[in-house]
This record gives structure tokens, C-alpha cells and sequence, in this order.
């Protein structure tokens, strides 16, 4: 599947956690006709993370929850956004607190609305049938 990588200071999120996954940044969940980039801006709620939640990696085969969600809480105020909370959730289970990551990862509202008009740019033009070539960067700083 085509889709754009979180990366975090030069680092992809699946290897800050050391767990596998695509994230919702494809042209796949473009499908359901809303960007899931408005899931990163706090304007819309994401079925498989929940409300004030946003999923971070999810199965890159079905994205079916019961395979595990990487979410992360979301807060977005005037100056600042925030994940904190970092759960790897299933269907089935009880959710697992990832402690190998920074209880909250802060981002300059301004520089995080930037990379998500770069991304929305980048999203749009990738395709959207649904196959497994190199992955293309997405960057928070």
C-alpha cells in the first residue's frame, strides 16, 4: 500500500515503537472520502482510534482493530499539539501502555500544520489502489 510514514526528528514511528504497521496515510482511507489528515488537526473522530484519539500505525494488511492499533491520546490547543497516552490497542484484549515512549511528544502548532499541508500535497498524489511498494517520508520536526 502507498502511503506516508510518521517520522519523528529523522526517526519512523514503527522504529521508535518497534512494532510494525502502515498508518492511515494512504490513499486507501482517502477512499471513505474524508482526509484522514482532519483525524491529525483534532477536526474529526477516527473509528478505530476513538474520540480525543488518533491512530498512529494500524495492520498493514486489513487495519483490522483486533490485529492492534497504535493510538495515541490528542490535544491540540492555540500553540501546541500533543500525543501523550500511547496504547497499543486490539479488539480482544486489554490495551498495552507503550513505556519505551516519551510520555508526550510536543509539537509547535504552526510547524504541525505546516507538514500536515505538506502531507495533504503528498496524500492527494499518491495512488490509490492498494499495493506494497517503498514507502514515502512524512517528517514532524
Amino acid at each position: 500500500m502507498h502511503q506516508l510514514d510518521i517520522v519523528i526528528d529523522g526517526v519512523p514511528i514503527q522504529t521508535l515503537t518497534g512494532r510494525e504497521g502502515a498508518t492511515i496515510l494512504s490513499g486507501f482511507w482517502l477512499r471513505g472520502g474524508r482526509s484522514p489528515l482532519d483525524v491529525f488537526r483534532g477536526r474529526a473522530v477516527d473509528d478505530l482510534a476513538g474520540p480525543g484519539r488518533v491512530p498512529l500505525l494500524v495492520c498493514q494488511e486489513c487495519a483490522d482493530p483486533e490485529c492492534g492499533v497504535l493510538t495515541a491520546a490528542l490535544q491540540v490547543d492555540a500553540g501546541e499539539v500533543t500525543w501523550s497516552d500511547f496504547r497499543w490497542v486490539t479488539g480482544y484484549d486489554d490495551d498495552i501502555v507503550l513505556d519505551e515512549l516519551p510520555s508526550a511528544m510536543r509539537f509547535d502548532r504552526k510547524s504541525d500544520e505546516r507538514e500536515l499541508d505538506h502531507a495533504e500535497i503528498s496524500l492527494a498524489a499518491l495512488p490509490r489502489e492498494v499495493r506494497r511498494p517503498p514507502r514515502r517520508w512524512w517528517s514532524w520536526r
